[in-house]
């Protein structure tokens, strides 16, 4: 792989992994959620596509982690 590849692999991983924590943290939290018996959203019962979402979310942050640490270990072995 070319260092421009690498560098590309790099900057779609960082991409993958902040949309990938972005939606996990926003699933986590359900600001949009309000429970008749709970003073706080984050208290209320997640709904099984909230779980799904969360989860999703979880594996895309992973394989973005994955993609900036292959695209790293690609540029150190392009650059020697």
């Amino acid at each position: 792989m070319t260092e421009r590849g690498a560098a590309r692999l790099i900057t779609a991983g960082v991409i993958a992994a902040s949309l990938g924590f972005v939606v996990a943290l926003v699933f986590v939290f359900q600001p949009w959620r309000a429970c008749d018996n709970e003073d706080v959203a984050i208290a209320c019962t997640a709904l099984p596509q909230d779980t799904a979402m969360t989860i999703a979310g979880i594996v895309v942050l992973v394989a973005g982690i994955v993609a900036i640490f292959c695209g790293a270990l690609a540029h150190r072995v392009a650059t020697k």
